[in-house]
């Protein structure tokens, strides 16, 4: 073997190596591990205390703490006559999220469900077309 071929072979098994370790790091294709960082944040434990806020705004302080990536089905809501300006209030303590966000979200009759890499909050009819695409 000359230097050429040395230098070839170093090269190949660095990208082979590096591409070994990467998938070992990772472990999961993106869209998997975002939802398990969704799910993640849903199993944490927290004290929830909003009185008389907005749907937009609770879900923007979620997306926030969490660092999850949450949406409003808008088209769903105004569908049914939902607006994100609806108000909600929820007193909770030592509550998961999923816990947390079915009660406050449920008297406005939503739902929620883990779609495209996001937290999905809409109506239970969206909710069910989602899942059967």
């Amino acid at each position: 073997m000359n230097r050429k071929h040395i230098a070839v072979i170093l090269a190949l098994s660095t990208v082979v190596w590096f591409g070994v370790f990467t998938a070992a790091s990772h472990g999961q294709p993106a869209e998997q591990s975002a939802q398990q960082d969704i799910e993640n944040a849903l199993s944490q434990k927290d004290t929830f205390d909003f009185a008389d806020v907005s749907l937009s705004s609770f879900v923007s302080t979620l997306r926030e703490k969490y660092g999850v990536n949450m949406v409003i089905d808008y088209r769903a809501l105004s569908e049914k006559e939902i607006g994100t300006d609806s108000p909600l209030s929820i007193k909770l303590k030592d509550v998961t999220l999923r816990s947390a966000l079915e009660l406050a979200i449920r008297p406005l009759g939503l739902s929620w469900t883990i779609y495209c890499e996001s937290l999905v909050i809409s109506t239970p009819a969206a909710i069910q077309s989602m899942q059967f695409t």
